[in-house]
């Protein structure tokens, strides 16, 4: 069974999480799959 990891980068507010989410919802009609959302906030110093 082969495993894959995929990434959605981009700039804030770019639509990552949106495109993420369809990408899983499209996957899950193939198979079982695991979700993780992780955000990461650097605030401006």
């Amino acid at each position: 069974m082969a495993r894959s990891i995929e990434a959605y980068v981009g700039e804030y507010a770019s639509g990552k999480s949106e495109c993420a989410v369809n990408r899983a919802l499209e996957l899950l009609k193939m198979k079982d799959i695991s979700f993780v959302g992780l955000k990461w906030f650097h605030p401006s110093l």
